[in-house]
């Protein structure tokens, strides 16, 4: 394949998959601002909302830019970037998913080292969050990645410095979950590429097919079948010589 049609069909794939994210982040930012607002809540009760409240803010400003990311794509829909164009545009989102995770990571500030009563139920919350990320955001794996593997690495540092033996067990199962999700989120993307390369590679092959079924392939003049469509695209056309012609 010519180089010019790599950068064309790489370029398509990189669209879908800008699509793809957009619409995961309006499914996965409700939930997050749902989920950060549970936190927040169970801090309030215990007597330590301030410093969570603070941390849902930001949760929550972050969630916002990636939402306004998101519809800011969603007007760009119609453009049709080169390769270079795009790339910067689809690395955004890996920067954003970046700061939301570390902004997760200060769930250990709030719990004290995952020491406090609420370190399970955060806990929980974080590997819900984690997998969602991954599901929604697999069709580019720097959006999953980014986002997990901060807050992930933080609560294992955490769990093995309580030094004890269920702790360190429980930091092993958070390091295989982790991988698990990293995995997961390669596969899911490469798996997303290959179906979009195969789907813009016949829809191409289909045009193609269809243009030389009009084209006699020696002269690469129009056949009986390419006359026979131009002529019925300009007796349907809506214009002042089609409506001259069909008068005559």
């Amino acid at each position: 394949m010519a180089p010019k049609k790599v950068d064309t069909l790489e370029a398509k794939i990189r669209q879908d998959q800008l699509a793809d994210l957009r619409t995961g982040l309006f499914v996965s930012m409700p939930i997050s601002a749902i989920l950060s607002g549970l936190i927040w809540a169970v801090h309030a009760l215990s007597g330590s909302g301030f410093a969570a409240a603070i941390w849902f803010l930001v949760v929550n400003a972050i969630n916002a830019a990636r939402l306004a990311l998101a519809r800011y794509q969603l007007k760009e829909t119609g453009r049709h970037d080169g390769l270079v164009g795009i790339l910067p545009r689809l690395r955004w989102f890996g920067i954003l998913a970046l700061l939301a995770g570390f902004a997760w990571s200060f769930l250990a500030v709030l719990t004290v080292g995952y020491t406090t009563p609420q370190a399970p139920l955060h806990l929980v919350i974080l590997a819900g969050i984690s997998a969602g990320a991954v599901t929604y955001g697999s069709s580019y794996a720097a959006a999953a990645t980014n986002f997990i593997t901060p807050p992930l690495l933080i609560t294992v540092g955490c769990l093995l410095a309580k030094g004890n033996f269920e702790d360190y067990i429980l930091a092993f199962t958070v390091l295989l979950f982790m991988g698990g999700l990293v995995r997961a989120s390669f596969v899911g993307q490469a798996r997303f590429r290959e179906a979009s390369r195969l789907r813009h590679e016949a829809e191409r092959l289909a045009a193609e097919m269809k243009a030389s079924s009009r084209q006699d392939h020696l002269t690469a003049l129009l056949n009986r079948r390419g006359l026979e469509h131009a002529i019925g695209r300009f007796e349907t056309a809506d214009s002042p010589n089609a409506r001259s012609y069909r008068r005559r």
